[in-house]
């Protein structure tokens, strides 16, 4: 039921005071204004509702990214530490190649050296012995 202020602005004159007017019950703006505003707020309150929906779904799909980004972040961080572990066998691997190579030529540089002293003795020591053989027996008084 209306109040006693909406039934008084229904009776106020709808024109300025002075010459007669014709007479006539004034038009209820306030109830035209809540008719039209009903309809824009329910627009507005759907427009509401899809923007809820779509921030809720944005936001869950903002999640679903995140989630995929930390889990393909773990994928390539295990990757990298496999990779890293095959690069360090490889490297070792290559080490000990070069190394064995390495003791391979010294080895062959030492055999070689050894070998040398060899034929150096082989020539030199027939005569070796004679100096000793010439000397114990300077000594002995031979």
């Amino acid at each position: 039921m209306p109040g006693v202020a909406e039934l008084l602005d229904r009776l106020r004159p709808v024109v300025a005071p002075g010459a007669d007017a014709s007479s006539g019950v004034p038009a209820d703006r306030r109830h035209e204004a809540e008719s039209e505003l009903t309809e824009v707020f329910a627009v507005i309150a759907d427009v509401q509702r899809d923007a809820d929906r779509l921030r809720t779904a944005a936001t869950v799909r903002a999640e679903q990214l995140r989630q995929d980004a930390d889990h393909r972040a773990a994928q390539l961080v295990d990757s990298a530490r496999q990779q890293a572990e095959a690069v360090r066998a490889e490297a070792a691997a290559a080490a000990r190649v070069d190394a064995d190579r390495d003791l391979t030529a010294i080895t062959d540089d030492a055999d070689a050296v050894a070998a040398g002293i060899r034929r150096r003795a082989e020539r030199e020591l027939p005569g070796v012995v004679d100096d000793v053989v010439a000397a114990a027996m300077t000594v002995v008084g031979l």
